[in-house]
């Protein structure tokens, strides 16, 4: 296990300049910041631009990420717990093994993000874009996510027990193997699906709005 790193505040303003410069000049100047493994925990970084960022590792438990660009940034195995990512972009992220439980992910747009193994329970994301995102065997255990659009995402193996799916769109999506058990799927629509069996829809919470794909 990495061991967990400190950053004074005039090297972490440091890094964030050179970062943005790095962004803006598409890499021709400025340096891409490295907070891999750093405690982040608490801080404010609200708005910022940290497309492409490294946080594998790092600690941003109760972080303060609102509106904040975190495309296509390293953040495997972060811990995210608690943190305020609502209205962030986070589209094509890697967040394999990610500790996001409890955290504000409210209209996050995460597409194509990878979400393999992480640990997303009892997160917020009413309207989150997750299209084509890789939730590959996380755990959504009493996750609400309604209205949240899971187009083509790939949800195999995940556990979804308790979440709060209503009026999400699943169209296209794989839940082959997926515990669907007391998931609210009220208005959802799940056409063209893959995986969904009759016993998983047996034990989800289905209305007469809920639009089903072919059952295996």
């Amino acid at each position: 296990m990495k061991t967990v790193r400190t950053i004074s505040a005039q090297d972490l303003d440091r890094a964030l300049r050179a970062h943005r410069q790095w962004v803006e000049s598409e890499g021709a100047a400025g340096r891409r910041a490295d907070f891999s493994a750093t405690c982040l925990s608490g801080i404010s970084l609200s708005g910022a631009n940290l497309q492409g960022v490294d946080l594998s590792g790092a600690d941003l438990h109760g972080a303060d990420l609102r509106d904040s660009n975190l495309g296509f940034a390293e953040s495997e195995g972060v811990n995210l717990q608690d943190a305020d990512l609502s209205h962030a972009r986070l589209y094509g992220a890697n967040l394999a093994s990610a500790n996001l439980r409890g955290a504000n992910l409210t209209r996050a747009i995460l597409r194509s993000a990878i979400l393999r193994h992480a640990d997303i329970a009892s997160a917020r994301l009413p309207g989150a874009q997750l299209k084509g995102a890789d939730l590959t065997s996380a755990n959504l255990e009493c996750a609400v996510l309604n209205e949240a659009g899971l187009d083509q995402a790939d949800l195999q193996r995940a556990r979804l027990p308790g979440a709060d799916l209503h009026d999400a769109s699943l169209e296209g999506a794989y839940l082959d193997g997926a515990n669907l058990a007391d998931a609210n799927l009220r208005g959802a629509s799940m056409v063209g699906a893959a995986g969904v069996t009759v016993e998983q829809m047996r034990s989800a919470v289905l209305d007469y709005n809920t639009q089903l794909p072919a059952l295996v």
